[in-house]
């Protein structure tokens, strides 16, 4: 099985990615920057709304959302479950 990505290390590349604007044209909510003051609630919202602009960047680009979109949930990932998934979603 594989290691189980920590969830800070997701939000670093995720909050890398939107300052970058290499991709996901995110405008995020300022309640997102900063993991430490997150509730599990936000952090439940912030990785549903990376999930679902993940696979839609992947469907823009010509991918089927049965192809190479990730499936996992933002409680798979806060739970350390489907840690297969979620390194795809890192990549």
């Amino acid at each position: 099985p594989s290691a189980r990505p920590p969830v800070r290390l997701l939000h670093e590349v995720a909050i890398a990615l939107v300052h970058s604007r290499a991709c996901l044209d995110w405008e995020m909510p300022d309640d997102f920057f900063t993991y430490q003051t997150m509730t599990r609630e936000h952090k439940a919202e912030f990785f549903d709304e990376l999930i679902k602009r993940t696979n839609g960047a992947w469907e823009n680009k010509g991918g089927s959302p049965s192809g190479l979109a990730v499936q996992i949930t933002s409680a798979d990932m806060l739970g350390g479950k489907k840690c297969e998934e979620t390194n795809r979603l890192l990549q």
